[in-house]
């Protein structure tokens, strides 16, 4: 098990770290947007943890929708705005944050159209956060003897399953004949018994008609 967690680790370290969430983001009218804390209460914010390292920002929109717009924007712990972009389109947004950055990557969707008709639509949309480890801090040689290692369980996983095998096979035979063996007992006791119960009901039918005979004999000597 331990080897798996390990085998896990390094594939991390080599693949880096994908995360990808999906969600809708409501329509809020431009003229409810009075203030720039109105805008900034208005964005719907995920936060992460990152790392120094090259990080992929993908988001999918859904498409463009007319008199709206999507907002997009990354900030740091501190407020500092790393990216600011204004889409309808899917868009990619790439950045380095410092190590140990607490990031939040936060959307919001405009309507521009003033009319009390026109509610908007929500968003139907898809963030994925991909970060791609530029130095993984991989010993080849640990995982070459990793690979040997999870090999040589595999093989000693492989035997004993053979070994449980047959050993299955081994109680399977013995039950087999077991089963057998208690069946021709079976049959021989029911054999012997059907002899018995036949010889005994003969003798006392015999029996029987010698003590009727006897007994008209007996008659007939009387009248």
């Amino acid at each position: 098990m331990i080897m798996i967690f390990r085998l896990i680790f390094l594939l991390t370290m080599i693949c880096g770290l994908v995360q990808s969430l999906g969600f809708y983001l409501d329509p809020i009218k431009q003229r409810e947007i009075k203030n720039p804390k109105d805008l900034e209460k208005a964005y719907t914010c995920f936060r992460y943890e990152l790392e120094n390292e090259i990080t992929i920002i993908e988001i999918l929109n859904g498409g463009e929708i007319t008199n709206q717009k999507l907002n997009l924007l990354v900030k740091d712990q501190n407020g500092n705005i790393l990216r600011k972009k204004d889409v309808n389109l899917n868009t990619k947004m790439v950045l380095k944050p410092d190590s140990n950055s607490i990031v939040d990557i936060c959307s919001i969707n405009i309507v521009s159209d003033a009319s009390w008709s026109n509610k908007g639509i929500a968003r139907e949309m898809s963030l994925t956060v991909d970060v791609l480890n530029s130095n993984p801090k991989i010993n080849f040689k640990e995982k070459k003897d990793l690979d040997q290692k999870l090999s040589n369980i595999n093989q000693i996983m492989v035997e004993d399953v053979e070994r449980s095998l047959i050993k299955f096979e081994k109680d399977m035979k013995h039950l087999i004949k077991r089963e057998h063996q208690l069946r021709d007992l079976n049959e021989l006791i029911f054999a012997k018994t059907l002899y018995v119960v036949l010889a005994g009901t003969i003798i006392f039918a015999i029996s029987q008609l010698v003590i009727f005979l006897n007994l008209r004999r007996f008659a007939n000597l009387f009248w």
